[in-house]
């Protein structure tokens, strides 16, 4: 399994000069994605909710101490995982992952003040599946509009239909822009 150090050489690489705090809540991203998309953790380190979001303990001790172990290989699933979530938050600042992560059930549902505590991976893992099956059916919506609600077999039998290929996919790039920011 890869280690959360891997993932945050990986994201230290895709998103230059990125700060402790903002690292810490894209591997909370990672980790929540991977859960939702693979049924697996991406790496095996805990998770932490701490008064500034989602901390990997492990790697906050390590970048505090100096002993950053060189992170090794990811293979192309996990790698997908973290351009996901560096696609979608990659561009919001530490502040806004804060707030972002102050909002989700997994931090708010284990966070107590000035105790951290453990956010467990099933609590990741049905969170992010559910905003996961949220925009899915935020997609499907948008493209229903655009194909038949008829059965396969009867959609030989019907008169054709003209379609506005431009004005379908503007409305899904607006959808889109809407989902993932």
């Amino acid at each position: 399994m890869t280690s959360a150090f891997d993932v945050a050489g990986v994201l230290r690489q895709l998103v230059p000069q990125v700060g402790s705090v903002k690292l810490h809540k894209l591997l909370y991203y990672c980790q929540g994605w991977h859960l939702a998309f693979t049924g697996e953790p991406l790496f095996s380190e805990r998770l932490e909710a701490w008064d500034k979001g989602p901390v990997v303990p492990d790697v906050w001790r390590a970048e505090r101490s100096g002993t950053v172990p060189v992170p090794s290989f990811v293979d192309d699933n996990e790698r997908s995982t973290i351009l996901y979530v560096v696609n979608r938050y990659g561009a919001l600042s530490a502040r806004e992952l804060i707030f972002l992560s102050h909002q989700e059930n997994p931090w708010v549902s284990v966070y107590r003040s000035l105790a951290a505590s453990r956010i467990p991976n099933e609590s990741l893992q049905e969170y992010f599946e559910a905003e996961r099956s949220r925009e899915m059916g935020r997609i499907d919506e948008a493209l229903s509009r655009y194909i038949p609600k008829q059965p396969l077999e009867t959609m030989y039998e019907a008169p054709p239909r003209s379609f506005d290929f431009g004005t379908m996919a503007s409305e899904i790039d607006e959808l889109l822009s809407s989902i993932y920011g």
